[in-house]
């Protein structure tokens, strides 16, 4: 087989695994009532779900099958544009998107990734800091040391969305050491119970934090008795922004 033939074929599999994929999809909303839509055919969608499946299996045109997956994913989009149930789903991805970020401002001490979770004239009540959201993140420059080391966890989360508001509530897990290596408190380690209470808007079309409250259950400190010292030098270590290994796995691949 020559390459032109190998790549025609792959681009035949590719076709098919979407059409596969879309019809998939179409089974799933069909079972959610979407409102009244003059542009929107769902037998238009079907049809073209299966002259792609036709033209794909004997190799048919490029451009006659890239013009009718341009008409199943406009048709798509319209689906998604106009059912409320699936809107409802997108704007909760995208929320616990945003909020599951917090945790990783803060562990790896990226400040101008926290600074990018809050509105403009955002609030942030954290019990040790209240007050505006940019003096929330200028009061947690002065608090992250380099090898003072947290983890945050987001557990059960609940959003309720109201049109362009939201409230959530995350249960979240926080280990966090008391001071860097050598100082005072590095063989202690404060762990946390809390809830965050959040209002998240829309705002340009994006959620971000409008005004984040923590409540507390009770906390306590752990006595760290004996360090992990067997990790060998092939390991990862934490390095916080920007030369933690995140960073670098974010970047393209040279």
């Amino acid at each position: 087989m020559d390459a032109k033939m190998s790549v025609q074929k792959e681009n035949c599999k590719s076709c098919l695994y979407f059409s596969k994929g879309f019809r998939r999809a179409l089974g799933i909303l069909n079972s959610v009532p979407i409102r009244s839509n003059p542009v929107f055919q769902p037998e238009r969608v079907t049809e073209l779900a299966e002259d792609l499946d036709s033209k794909a299996f004997r190799g048919g045109d490029k451009n006659e099958i890239k013009s009718i997956l341009k008409d199943m994913i406009r048709n798509l989009k319209i689906m998604m544009e106009c059912d409320p149930e699936l809107q409802r789903l997108i704007g909760e991805w995208k929320i616990r998107n945003l909020l599951d970020k917090y945790p990783r401002a803060l562990d790896c001490q990226d400040h101008e990734l926290l600074a990018s979770l809050y509105l403009p004239g955002a609030f942030d009540d954290h019990g040790v800091y209240d007050g505006s959201a940019t003096g929330y993140v200028d009061h947690m420059r002065v608090q992250g040391k380099t090898g003072v080391y947290w983890t945050h966890h987001n557990g059960t989360q609940i959003v309720e969305i109201e049109g362009d508001i939201a409230k959530c509530e995350t249960y979240a897990l926080a280990l966090c050491r008391i001071g860097a290596a050598g100082e005072p408190g590095y063989d202690r380690e404060m762990f946390l119970r809390v809830r965050y209470l959040d209002r998240v808007k829309k705002w340009d079309g994006v959620w971000k934090m409008a005004h984040r409250r923590v409540v507390y259950s009770p906390c306590h400190i752990v006595k760290i008795e004996e360090f992990l010292l067997s990790l060998s030098s092939d390991c990862l270590h934490d390095a916080g922004f920007p030369k933690d290994e995140l960073y670098k796995w974010q970047q393209p691949p040279k």
